[in-house]
């Protein structure tokens, strides 16, 4: 599959935003946790994965999710 050289640019810089806003991300929260918030961190973050997993029926025969 070919693709077009603007299209690679696109993806090439997207990701190059999305790995520095990680970086600065993941760069505060150990900044700013504690050793003993952490684990609360990841308690969260499986509780909103969860959550996206339930799904509630809408109008017109759709689905929604949190």
């Amino acid at each position: 599959m070919q693709y077009s050289a603007t299209l690679l640019v696109k993806l090439i810089g997207n990701g190059a935003v999305a790995l520095a806003a990680c970086a600065v991300a993941l760069y505060l929260v150990r900044k700013s946790l504690s050793d003993n918030q952490v684990p609360l961190l990841g308690m969260t973050a499986a509780f909103v994965f969860a959550a996206q997993m339930l799904n509630f029926p809408v109008a017109g025969g759709a689905s929604g999710h949190f």
